[in-house]
């Protein structure tokens, strides 16, 4: 009784919400009696569990999508559209035909309504196959998609080295890197092999190994791009490949790696976390503020925070469409990357102070809001002079039968 009355509560809370976002949206109204689009972008995402449904009244609903979040940033007009699954969902077969019926419904209503940037994030970037992508952006050519993973790696690699020059880390600190296959984490690889450090223990969903972790030791730093289930970090493994100085996580998962359950139960000083690929700016403006800022605090966020893959598409909506077409936002390269930070820094976004679960643990340094010149560089020029760069080997202790840094498979490294 009392969880049904639960979610009853959240079904009407979620229910006044939206209705009084789509009421009071009145840029929105305002830009279609002049007959111009309601919005600019469309951030697709799903629900991480079923919490978040409940939360949102969807239990109750037989919906593909429900329209979330609604801000602005100048005069550029942004919705969360979030779609009627949860990620453990969209990982079975049934949930996975489902999911991609929801989501096609969903951009064939914002695109009706006019809007020219859209986001898939969340698991939804790798919910569609390359030939259903290629199909979905045939049918809508002057709408530019994108996964966001730009705008996260920018942020990322400046986490990455703040975390590095907080906790005092040098050149032969041992860093692991949680998912190395994927853009994000072959980005993380590349940069800091650019920037001297060797000493990488890189871990992948696609080694086949029944437990990952064993046998290694010293882990300093811990950089986690994937939340695959044999790669999550629990209390257990992080005391056991942790360095006697301690161990910092730098989480860049939605959902997490590292869950707040297992992070209470190491009790530990030594054991630190924070968020990563979140992105801060002042001129974020959301409609019915008092209902968002409750919705944000429910996903880690604050009004004025949004993580990078929003950032990037929020940024790029305000572009005209003539410019948009000059680049491939679904691509994660040098090109696209440079072109992304670019447009961040004229629009005032900057990596956000750190936090963990949500909360602030620490101030910005000041100055922190790019990325590091000695790693800038090799993230956004054409070639990275690596022969230029002299590591000694002492102190290096690679771990037998994992890959590293220098191991002869560079997992699809790009920069």
């Amino acid at each position: 009784m009392r969880r049904l009355l639960t979610k009853l509560v959240f079904m009407c809370f979620s229910d006044f919400y939206r209705f009084m976002a789509a009421l009071l949206d009145w840029r929105s109204h305002l830009r279609v009696l002049k007959g111009k689009p309601g919005f600019d972008v469309a951030c697709i995402t799903n629900f991480e569990n079923e919490v978040q449904r409940y939360f949102m009244g969807m239990f109750f609903m037989k919906k593909s999508w429900v329209n979330g979040l609604r801000f602005s940033m100048d005069n550029t007009l942004v919705r969360y559209i979030m779609v009627n699954s949860t990620s453990a969902g969209l990982m079975e077969p049934s949930g996975k035909a489902e999911g991609k019926i929801q989501v096609r419904r969903a951009i064939a209503n914002v695109i009706d309504k006019g809007a020219k940037v859209i986001l898939f994030a969340a698991y939804i970037k790798r919910l569609f196959s390359e030939d259903e992508l290629r199909e979905i952006r045939a049918a809508y050519p002057n709408v530019a998609f994108t996964i966001g993973d730009n705008g996260t790696a920018w942020a990322l690699i400046v986490d990455v080295f703040r975390a590095i020059e907080a906790n005092n880390l040098n050149r032969f600190s041992r860093i692991m890197i949680l998912g190395p296959n994927g853009f994000l984490g072959s980005t993380v690889v590349s940069v800091l092999k650019n920037s001297g450090f060797y000493n990488l223990v890189l871990l992948s969903s696609r080694s086949g190994k029944t437990n990952p972790f064993s046998g290694i030791k010293d882990i300093e730093l811990v950089i986690a791009c994937t939340h695959h289930s044999n790669l999550e970090l629990t209390a257990d493994i992080v005391q056991n490949i942790s360095h006697d100085n301690g161990i910092y996580v730098v989480d860049v998962c939605r959902p997490v790696n590292f869950h707040y359950k297992e992070f209470e139960k190491c009790n530990n000083q030594k054991v630190k976390r924070q968020d990563a690929g979140v992105v801060f700016n002042k001129r974020l403006k959301y409609v019915f503020l008092p209902g968002a800022v409750f919705v944000l605090k429910k996903i880690g966020l604050s009004r004025r925070r949004l993580y990078g893959c929003f950032s990037e598409a929020t940024a790029i909506g305000s572009l005209e469409s003539e410019t948009l077409r000059k680049y491939d936002f679904m691509d994660t390269n040098r090109k696209v990357l440079k072109f992304v930070e670019t447009i961040f820094t004229e629009k005032g976004f900057k990596v956000s102070p750190p936090r963990n679960y949500g909360k602030d643990i620490g101030k910005q340094e000041k100055g922190r809001e790019a990325v590091p010149e000695y790693a800038y560089p090799c993230v956004v020029k054409n070639t990275c002079e690596e022969d230029n760069i002299r590591v000694e080997e002492k102190n290096r202790e690679p771990v037998p039968g994992y890959a590293d840094a220098r191991s002869e498979k560079n997992f699809g490294l790009s920069l």
